[in-house]
């Protein structure tokens, strides 16, 4: 039979030829031929960009502020503290004129001399009144006998007496700058 005959061709088509196995070739990764990806170095918190140099100045310029702050009100408040402290620990039966004296030492930190030393009697009790708001005034009549009674015979200090001054006190000093200067114009 030949290769043309008709009939080996309709058994060529209609027969499949058999498949053979594939042999085991080794697998080709193809995804080997890539290197591997290079990453970029993280991002480093050094040297800040502007934003966090102006950040960090501003809160060191505003932790100095507050520091600042702190300290000279610590050194205002000094005065007062101690003045409180002395009335506090003065004897019970003390004179009064050395619970005057503390109290005209404590406005002495926070007045001029020409202006306070010299007063007593009812300038005194003037000048004690003045630093009240007229509201408080009343809150510290007992002041005005305080004041009028420095010099009677036999009189001593009480409980109430030092308790009225360490009220006082609190209530009026530190003397803002605002008082200062409105008392300074005023005399």
């Amino acid at each position: 039979m030949s290769a043309a005959d008709p009939q080996n061709i309709n058994q060529a088509v209609s027969t499949p030829a058999p498949v053979q196995p594939a042999q085991a070739q080794p697998a080709h990764d193809p995804m080997a031929a890539f290197k591997d990806l290079q990453m970029p170095d993280p991002v480093s918190w050094w040297p800040l960009a502007w934003g966090w140099w102006i950040l960090t100045t501003l809160v060191l310029l505003l932790l100095i502020a507050a520091g600042i702050y702190v300290y000279r009100r610590q050194q205002r408040l000094k005065a007062k503290k101690q003045a409180i402290y002395l009335i506090e620990n003065l004897a019970e039966g003390s004179s009064p004129i050395e619970l005057n004296t503390l109290l005209k030492q404590a406005f002495l930190s926070y007045y001029p001399r020409a202006q306070v030393a010299s007063l007593s009697g009812q300038a005194w009790f003037d000048f004690l009144s003045t630093q009240l708001q007229p509201s408080e005034q009343t809150e510290f009549e007992p002041l005005k006998t305080f004041c009028y009674n420095l010099y009677q015979p036999g009189k001593s200090v009480t409980n109430q007496d030092k308790q009225l001054i360490v009220a006082y006190l609190n209530k009026v000093l530190p003397v803002s700058a605002q008082t200062f200067t409105a008392e300074a114009q005023h005399v």
